[in-house]
């Protein structure tokens, strides 16, 4: 009698596991505060307050529309927290797409500065749909860097963007990046959609760096987490800060989902980023 109960309770909560990671988590947004210091930090930016989003995944499967429960959520949460850059770091569509209807809602982030890069899936359909849709994007205002770099006024104050090209999609060139990055540059922000490119990128070539594409394993199961990323996502990265080249990496787990309707231990997010100059006994 007592196995039979133990059995039923595990088929049980096994099914309200089930029940809350296809119906609960994938809207429960989560809106992470980071505090970010830097050597160095310009006082002119100093307390500069960033916008981090990615991986909305955005589309339709199959014919039939491909949601994204917390997507209303993160355009709420950028608009109220006030950020003076925001930063995309990939992966806007899934599957099916127009690119059009999908820069509209992307462009649906507001912020005065908006600098994006794309991702694997944004490549997936092909070099021409990916330009499409950096043209597309460009059109709402934002800027799409592809292993480039630009300026960008905050406030009456420079801040350098570089941007990788997916690594997933085969599309990062480091050295051509790195050669549009000016000689004695001050603040640069890195992005790339997959963390693993970071590596890649000279020590001294960057400040802080912003990743997504792990969607922090999307379905974290105990003891099965690591490889899922491995496996899935190709990558040993999960989620948070790392400290890569000597320098800051944090990685998004995004808000959308791919391949099953779903979250498990991996809620949704946005990342608002203070960066400041360090203080008396205070880490990056």
């Amino acid at each position: 009698m007592r196995l039979h109960q133990l059995s039923l309770a595990a088929v049980c909560a096994g099914a309200a596991a089930g029940a809350y990671a296809r119906f609960v988590e994938p809207s429960r947004l989560e809106t992470v505060r980071l505090d970010l210091h830097v050597d160095s930090w310009p006082d002119g930016l100093n307390g500069i307050r960033l916008g981090v989003v990615g991986d909305l995944h955005v589309g339709a499967r199959r014919g039939r529309p491909w949601p994204s429960p917390a997507l209303e959520s993160a355009i709420a949460a950028i608009r109220d927290a006030s950020v003076d850059l925001l930063l995309l770091v990939g992966d806007y569509g899934y599957m099916q797409w127009d690119a059009e209807d999908l820069a509209a809602i992307v462009g649906r982030f507001d912020a005065p500065v908006r600098v994006a890069v794309l991702g694997n899936h944004d490549f997936g359909r092909g070099g021409k749909r990916a330009a499409a849709l950096r043209l597309e994007l460009e059109r709402q205002g934002i800027q799409v860097l592809v292993n480039e770099v630009t300026e960008v006024d905050v406030e009456g104050h420079s801040l350098s963007v570089a941007g990788l090209g997916d690594l997933h999609a085969q599309r990062v060139d480091v050295e051509a990046m790195v050669s549009g990055i000016p000689e004695n540059r001050g603040p640069l922000i890195l992005l790339s959609h997959s963390p693993d490119a970071v590596a890649r990128v000279p020590s001294d070539a960057f400040d802080v760096a912003f990743s997504g594409h792990t969607h922090g394993a999307q379905v974290a199961l105990p003891f099965l987490r690591n490889r899922t990323l491995r496996r899935f996502a190709h990558t040993a990265y999960d989620r948070g800060l790392y400290d890569v080249n000597g320098h800051r990496l944090y990685v998004t787990k995004g808000v959308g989902m791919v391949g099953y309707h779903a979250r498990f231990r991996a809620r949704p997010e946005v990342v608002i980023a203070t960066v400041a100059q360090p203080s008396d006994g205070a880490a990056g």
